[in-house]
């Protein structure tokens, strides 16, 4: 029902968003033709009621229909992965070091600090990245995570620097944009949902790119030797 909400809401806003079109190309032809024949015809009242009339219930019809928030797994990866993007692009602009680290299994933090090696005392928050947009909600968490090909606790909110990958884990890019390590993060529902749906993937390799993938989780009836199927997203 909800996925048919959203596809009726989605269609009425390009109705609406086609129609808006029509008239504003409508009146951009009503308005060169008065320059060119230099008339003092102008667009009349009624013309512009109808305009927003039609504008305000095609806007009151879509608008219930649209669920915001709908893809809870979607919205966290793609956020996360908008602020490691930013973190980087801030790391080069700012000549220092910025890094994301979790906190708990549900809330990632940013720091900067002078170079990616400083001492965990050397590391200041920073203020241009809010705690709500690194939170992941809606029962998504960290499922797993793996630095250089090694699983890491994915997020205890211990934090003892970069030599103990077996408690937590971190991203830091240098100056030069470059990632000090080759990390994947899986994002799934952390609630034991059996509705959930298949988890996430962003990997970060060491120049900086983030891939995002889906990953078939294998069922458990599954023969042996089966693997985790990636799909780009």
């Amino acid at each position: 029902m909800s996925c048919s909400n959203s596809l009726s809401g989605f269609w009425l806003f390009n109705v609406l968003i086609s129609i808006m079109i029509a008239f504003s190309k409508f009146f951009q032809h009503r308005l060169l033709k008065q320059k060119r024949e230099a008339s003092d015809e102008g667009i009349t009242l009624v013309e512009v009621l109808v305009t927003v009339t039609i504008t305000g219930i095609l806007a009151a019809i879509a608008a219930p229909s649209i669920s915001f928030g709908s893809y809870p797994l979607k919205d966290s990866t793609n956020r996360v992965a908008a602020n490691i993007k930013l973190l980087r692009t801030k790391a080069m602009s700012q000549t220092s070091a910025y890094r994301i680290r979790p906190e708990a299994v549900d809330q990632l933090v940013i720091e900067r600090a002078a170079m990616c090696d400083d001492a965990p005392g050397e590391w200041v928050r920073d203020a241009g990245f809010a705690d709500e947009d690194l939170e992941l909600r809606d029962g998504i968490g960290l499922a797993a995570v793996t630095v250089n090909g090694t699983d890491v606790t994915p997020g205890d909110g211990v934090w003892d620097g970069p030599a103990n990958n077996d408690e937590t884990w971190s991203l830091c890019f240098n100056s030069r944009g470059l990632a000090d390590s080759n990390v994947v993060v899986t994002l799934g529902d952390i609630t034991n949902n059996s509705n959930a749906n298949d988890p996430n993937q962003l990997q970060v390799f060491p120049g900086g790119t983030v891939q995002l993938a889906n990953v078939t989780q294998i069922p458990p009836s599954a023969p042996a030797g089966w693997v985790f199927k990636r799909n780009k997203i």
